[in-house]
């Protein structure tokens, strides 16, 4: 049924008529090109996209978390990283390249990071406790990286700087002197 009312609607559109006439007088392919033009419209998918990975990625941390509570089995936790790691990818090369990566889009990459990063902590602590005994120093040391490299930042800036110490997976290029 859907069918065929899709091909009456294409027949109208290509037989002489006034829905013909109205489709010439709109001269689709100049707003066509500037409806799907992400420079032009904030509200398109290409400004997006992006976002919601960095949400999906910020909504996965405390999801991570329940999923290990109620899940024996790694198979589906390793899912869950292999997932935030191609958001963490994929939302900064896209937004680079297409040219929609704001200062807000890059804090809240970092809070999504942080939040993320954070579940995992609070899985391996629910699940291997001893590992993180045996290796306490080490984790001490990152976290401590990690807070001196915000509180450098506010000191400097003035405010919380999206830049990571320990690099970064996203495929972004950093132009350390573009942001300074």
């Amino acid at each position: 049924m859907k069918l065929l009312a899709l091909t009456i609607l294409a027949f109208k559109l290509i037989a002489p008529g006034p829905w013909r006439d109205a489709r010439v007088l709109l001269q689709l392919g100049d707003r066509w090109r500037r409806l799907f033009s992400a420079e032009t419209n904030p509200g398109h998918w290409k400004w997006k996209l992006p976002a919601a990975m960095v949400c999906f990625r910020a909504a996965l941390g405390p999801g991570i978390v329940l999923i290990s509570l109620n899940s024996r089995s790694g198979l589906l936790l390793a899912g869950c990283v292999v997932a935030a790691l191609v958001s963490d990818v994929f939302d900064g090369v896209l937004a680079h390249r297409w040219h929609v990566d704001t200062a807000r889009l890059r804090v809240g990459d970092t809070i999504a990071d942080t939040i993320f990063y954070a579940g995992v902590l609070a899985v391996i602590l629910l699940r291997y406790p001893t590992a993180l005994r045996e290796r306490w120093l080490l984790l001490a040391m990152l976290i401590a990286v990690e807070v001196g490299q915000h509180v450098f930042a506010f000191a400097k800036f003035g405010r919380n700087h999206p830049g990571k110490v320990l690099g970064t997976m996203d495929g972004r290029r950093h132009d350390r002197s573009a942001r300074l």
